[in-house]
């Protein structure tokens, strides 16, 4: 294993980024997966990973998809960027 390969806790993800040059927080967000993290950006741009667009809800009826969402919107997202599921010709959704 590479030395320089560490996991890093979801808490310290914006000291991380922001040493990237990315001012955001990763966070965990359940969607069609339990293990599943979006990157929010601290200008409201949300970057999901296993989330799908509310129209496609009924297919994941597990509680943790709708508390992803709450948590997205309490860290400020705005605009999601879907990894999975963009809207045909539009490839954000704002919320």
């Amino acid at each position: 294993m590479d030395d320089a390969a560490r996991v890093m806790p979801l808490e310290q993800s914006r000291d991380f980024l922001v040493g990237c040059g990315i001012v955001g927080e990763v966070l965990s967000t359940p969607g069609h997966s339990p293990h599943s993290v979006s990157v929010v950006l601290d200008s409201g741009d949300a970057f999901v990973g296993d989330l799908c667009p509310s129209e496609q809800a009924a297919l994941f009826p597990d509680p943790a998809y709708w508390r992803s969402w709450e948590t997205l919107l309490e860290h400020g997202a705005r605009r999601v960027h879907f990894a999975h599921w963009p809207n045909e010709g539009h490839p954000h959704t704002d919320i």
